[in-house]
């Protein structure tokens, strides 16, 4: 049996409302024997989630001389000043790191800290927390929002998030068919949209191609559209596509636009046989394996894209649809301590012209010209977020998201 020498250093304090500072404290057996209480917790993250704060935080580097049996959490409106702090007191110990503080008051900022206990006594507390806000869920609409004459309008809708395929176990394998919207039949969705090809008209003299890519991966089969599935990898993994050519459908293909390839756009990987090879030609009906082993220090963590990159016809592939985003890791993975805790919003971004009724044309030049490029070919187009127009993106006051955002299109001025 082990008694406590209560003339050992060290004092603990606590009040009624636990508005005190904290001090650890080291005690000595009978047996000369030290008893240690924890370390301090870290990385302590909290998330506004209306009148309730989600809370986590990195458990202490040591426990002491015994186990944690609990940890106490503490909240400020003061931004921690001396005496502002409140202990957060649940139905039951909270012995998990992470918890959630309910019962808060609408429409402060607080910081958040962590004290770990164990047998002996409570630890020093963490670093403060980030100060966030504590606010309810009232709907803040953005204002002066820009509509193309027509009934766009009509069309805003929420944020459609990505479709993802990840690697598993290193590898992320899948059998991607390209394909070609019919003129009035077999459309491709385009943020969702049901879009077509369009024939020629009075300033064009070529039909306009809607594009995009249809992914079969791990049992599920994705919608052919823009934007492509994301791919969601990472490094040390391979990308094995297997690779069809369906573009010319009913066309003619003979017809040099639908000849094609895939690029990884932002990798620094092999050019060459079946590697991010932009010289191979594959042509309509053809399949080809694509492999790019993505190099563990050639391959930066965040948001790459993906395209065909056949001379003289990419931009015509990109700007009709096929295009989508290489996610390599996580782009939180330098700050550890909120990748699971921050919302991360994927946005892909470009810039069509697409009719209310879903007709697609490529872009043409100067009012009265049908060339492929000139002054003022952007008339009439739309700057699209995944696809959509104007749509609706959701965050709480004091909320904080991660954005990761790509222009991938047939041009760079989005």
């Amino acid at each position: 049996m082990m008694s406590v020498n209560h003339a050992s250093s060290g004092s603990s304090a606590s009040s009624t409302n636990d508005n005190s500072n904290i001090a650890a404290f080291v005690s000595q057996n009978s047996m000369g024997m030290l008893s240690a209480v924890p370390s301090r917790p870290t990385a302590v993250v909290a998330i506004s989630r209306n009148t309730q704060l989600d809370v986590t935080w990195a458990a202490p580097a040591s426990t002491g001389s015994s186990a944690i049996t609990e940890y106490l959490v503490k909240y400020s409106s003061n931004n921690g000043v001396a005496g502002s702090w409140t202990r957060f007191r649940p139905s039951s110990p909270i012995t998990a790191t992470s918890c959630t503080v309910t019962g808060l008051p609408d429409g402060k900022a607080f910081v958040i800290k962590v004290v770990a206990r164990n047998a002996v006594g409570i630890s020093q507390p963490s670093a403060n927390s980030v100060q966030v806000m504590n606010a309810s869920s009232q709907v803040m609409k953005a204002s002066s929002v820009i509509f193309p004459a027509g009934g766009f309008e009509l069309q805003q809708a929420e944020l459609r998030p990505l479709d993802v395929i990840r690697s598993q176990n290193g590898v992320l394998e899948a059998d991607v068919k390209m394909v070609t919207a019919g003129f009035t039949s077999n459309p491709i969705l385009y943020g969702g949209q049901q879009v077509y090809s369009s024939l020629p008209d009075d300033d064009r003299d070529y039909n306009s191609y809607a594009m995009a890519y249809q992914f079969d991966a791990y049992g599920t089969s994705y919608s052919a559209g823009f934007p492509g599935t994301m791919l969601q990898i990472n490094s040390g993994d391979t990308l094995k596509l297997h690779l069809t050519n369906d573009l010319a459908g009913n066309n003619d293909p003979t017809d040099p636009v639908f000849q094609t390839n895939f690029h990884y756009h932002g990798s620094h990987t092999p050019d060459l046989s079946q590697g991010d090879n932009v010289y191979v030609h594959i042509k309509p009906g053809e399949t080809v394996d694509v492999s790019i082993p993505i190099s563990t220090y050639e391959n930066s963590v965040g948001a790459n894209w993906y395209h065909p990159h056949v001379h003289e016809v990419s931009k015509k592939q990109v700007e009709g649809g096929l295009a989508g985003m290489i996610m390599v890791g996580n782009p939180l993975e330098p700050w550890p301590q909120y990748k699971d805790t921050l919302k991360q919003v994927n946005l892909v971004f470009s810039e069509v012209n697409i009719s209310v009724n879903g007709q697609y044309k490529e872009l043409i030049g100067s009012p009265g010209t049908s060339t492929y490029s000139g002054d003022g070919y952007t008339d009439g187009w739309q700057k699209r977020v995944n696809g959509q127009m104007n749509p609706i993106i959701r965050i709480r006051p004091g909320e904080t998201q991660v954005w990761n955002m790509g222009q991938f299109g047939a041009r760079g001025a989005t």
